[in-house]
Order: structure tokens, then sequence, then C-alpha cells
């Protein structure tokens, strides 16, 4: 056995990490499960609110409202779609015509 392999069977990194994801799961078990998926619902639509598939749908106005409103809201303006459909509407936008009239190489968000 290799000594990165003994370092990483019994070493001090392997004691810390594991030490860690025990914190870190009694961390999860204490959470309530509805009040996580609100938590993560609020945060995605947050994050969304400036996009182009959030602007469309209103995300900036769900920001403040109680999540019981914002996910009336929500599930009933945004269509379920497929991934084709999804990314044919939002994401192959390259074949339209750009302001400098110069298509970009590259997306970065």
């Amino acid at each position: 056995m290799t000594l990165m392999a003994r370092i990483q069977r019994n070493g001090p990194l392997q004691r810390l990490m594991h030490s860690q994801a025990v914190k870190r799961a009694g961390q999860c078990n204490q959470r309530d499960p509805l009040e996580a998926q609100q938590q993560i619902f609020r945060e995605l639509v947050e994050k969304a609110a400036a996009t182009q598939f959030g602007k469309e749908y209103g995300f900036a106005r769900l920001t403040n409202q109680p999540f019981d409103k914002a996910y009336h809201h929500y599930k009933g303006r945004v269509p379920i779609r497929s991934y084709h459909e999804f990314m044919t509407d939002y994401f192959i936008a390259i074949s339209r015509p750009y302001p400098s009239g110069v298509r970009p190489r590259i997306w970065i968000t």
C-alpha cells in the first residue's frame, strides 16, 4: 500500500472528513424536510428572478411573498415543459441576431 493510500485510509484527513460528514448528517437530520424544501424553492426563485425565464413569469414578485402564495403563483403560471421545449425556448436563441452583429463564442453565466 502506498503512503498516500495509508494517509487517506487512516490519517488525520480521513478522520477530519469523517467527523465533518457526521456533523453535517446530524445537521440535516435536525431539519424539517418541508421547511428545507421551502427554503430551496425560495433560493431557486431568487436566483432565477434575473433570468429571462424568471422575468417572463414574474419571479421577482414571488421573493417577498409567503411560501403558500409564491408556490401557488408559480404552479399556476409556469407551464410544465419537456427538456427539449425548455432548451428551445431559452437556450437555442443562438440563431437570433445579436446587437453587435457578432455571434458570441461562449456564454458565461
